[in-house]
């Protein structure tokens, strides 16, 4: 591979709209992840990375910003993509 990390920042499209670029970009993240490359996802990178490996997403009911607490465990992400 020629990179070592991947960063998906934000954009005004929703993660669930039908465009080609989101399909390419949410692929090329699940192959980073399958590769354990580094996938670092911000705003809108974040939701479609989480919605490639299986996560759920909605629209929220408001907007929300600040810091917030996020648990999350790496067991599922381990067991589906054979990743550390």
């Amino acid at each position: 591979s020629r990179f070592d990390s991947v960063v998906i920042s934000g954009s005004p499209s929703s993660v669930s709209d039908d465009d080609e670029w989101i399909k390419a970009v949410g692929g090329l993240a699940t192959r980073c992840v399958q590769r354990g490359q580094r996938v670092l996802g911000v705003c809108f990178g974040a939701q479609l990375l989480a919605k490639e490996l299986g996560g759920k997403v909605g629209r929220a009911e408001y907007w929300e910003a600040g810091a917030r607490e996020v648990r999350f465990s790496s067991s599922d992400i381990q067991e589906r993509y054979g990743v550390r």
